[in-house]
C-alpha cells in the first residue's frame, strides 16, 4: 500500500508481466489491423480427427511420386501436448524448409491409441513408445525410418536446436534414399 501525500492509502497495481504485456500488445495490434493473428488453431489441433487416414497416406504417396520427395508420416493426437509442441516447432522457418524440401507430410490422428489402428499397424506400430511418432517412407511405400523408440515423443522438452538436428538427420536419410533410388 502506498501512502499518498494527502495521507490516504491506495492500492498499488501489480506490474504487468512481460509475457502478458506482449500478448496484450499482439492482440491490440491484431484488433487494430496492424498485425496478423498467429494461427494458434493449427498448433492446438494439428491433426484432422475426421480425416480418412488411408486416403491421406495415399494422397501423400501420389504427391511424393510426382515431386520426387519422400513421405513423412506424422502420427499423433490433438490432446497430446508433445504433438502440439511438435506442430509449433515444425512451423519454424528453418525446420519447415528442411521438411518441405524433402518430404510430403501426412498427419494421422491416432486418438487415444484407438483411431486408425490399421494405418498404425501397416507402418509397424511407430507409436508404441509414444507420440508424436514419425515414419519416413519412399513414394512406393517402403519404410526407410521410424521413430520406434519415441525419439520425438518428448517434443515439448526438446530444444529448437535438438529438433533442427533431428530433421537434419532425417534430411540425410532422405538424401541418401533419393540417391539410392536414382541409381536403380
Amino acid at each position: 500500500m502506498d501512502v499518498l501525500a494527502s495521507g490516504a492509502r491506495t492500492r498499488t497495481r501489480a506490474p504487468i508481466r512481460p509475457v502478458a504485456r506482449a500478448t496484450f500488445l499482439a492482440l491490440w495490434l491484431t484488433l487494430a489491423g496492424c498485425a496478423e493473428a498467429p494461427d494458434e488453431a493449427a498448433y492446438e489441433a494439428p491433426y484432422d480427427e475426421g480425416a480418412d487416414a488411408v486416403a491421406v497416406v495415399e494422397a501423400a504417396m501420389a504427391e511424393a511420386r510426382e515431386s520426387g520427395k519422400l513421405v513423412l508420416l506424422n502420427f499423433g493426437a490433438n490432446w497430446c501436448p508433445d504433438c502440439r509442441a511438435f506442430a509449433r516447432a515444425t512451423a519454424d522457418p528453418e525446420l519447415a524448409a528442411i521438411i518441405a524440401d524433402r518430404f510430403v507430410t501426412a498427419k494421422i490422428d491416432v486418438g487415444n491409441w484407438d483411431r486408425n489402428p490399421d494405418v498404425v499397424d501397416e507402418w509397424d506400430n511407430p507409436i508404441g513408445e509414444g507420440i508424436p511418432a514419425l515414419v519416413v517412407a519412399s513414394p512406393d511405400g517402403e519404410r526407410l525410418f521410424a521413430t520406434q523408440r519415441g525419439q520425438v515423443s518428448s517434443a515439448s522438452r526438446m530444444s529448437r536446436d535438438d529438433l533442427a538436428e533431428f530433421f537434419r538427420l532425417l534430411a540425410e536419410v532422405a538424401d541418401s534414399a533419393q540417391v539410392a533410388d536414382a541409381g536403380r
